[in-house]
């Protein structure tokens, strides 16, 4: 067991794991670690995160974790949360968006996505999904939502462009507001 998080991390004793065995020994989970693009080091800006080539290696990273881990299991849902969006300064929507993208392309019937307590952020991504799903929207349709975002976020200022989104002129602020321009 464990408490925390980066700095206050805290080891708070032995874990006594009941994850049932399959007749071949093997446990009947998998646990999957992929690396998030970190947005807090030396020459890194928070923004950068939505320029699509960190999009892509996001989106890409998650497809094979998530795919690779559906050879060793016949799970259909895909558990996750916040990934990268603590000490990495990851966006908390984004990255949920790119996950859900990513899970939906590897086979994954759904998707548990733990916000860790955020109820807001819990509600909006619900929202969100349920919209995504009954529009009928392909993977590569978000995926285009997603650059459409790139772009108003990175030329949105300088072209004075608007986003209902926003508070205002200028880019918009959150990705699900973005997706949900289109729903």
């Amino acid at each position: 067991h464990y408490e925390g998080y980066s700095d206050t991390f805290q080891y708070r004793g032995r874990y006594h794991d009941v994850t049932p065995v399959r007749p071949d020994g093997m446990l009947d989970r998998v646990i999957v670690g992929i690396d998030a693009q970190d947005f807090s080091a030396h020459g890194m800006d928070v923004e950068d995160q939505y320029r699509m080539e960190h999009v892509d290696r996001e989106l890409n990273k998650a497809y094979c974790g998530f795919h690779a881990a559906q050879h060793f299991q016949d799970q259909k849902i895909l558990a996750t949360g916040n990934w990268g969006c603590g000490a990495f300064k990851g966006d908390r929507e984004l990255k949920a968006v790119l996950q859900m993208l990513a899970a939906s392309e590897a086979g994954y019937e759904g998707v548990e996505y733990f916000t860790y307590g955020d109820a807001p952020l819990a509600e909006r991504l619900q929202q969100t999904h349920t919209a995504l799903v009954d529009a009928n929207l392909s993977v590569g349709r978000v995926y285009c939502m997603l650059t459409e975002l790139q772009m108003a976020r990175t030329m949105g200022g300088c072209l004075g462009l608007e986003d209902p989104s926003a508070a205002g002129p200028g880019p918009p602020r959150s990705a699900l507001a973005h997706l949900a321009t289109y729903l």
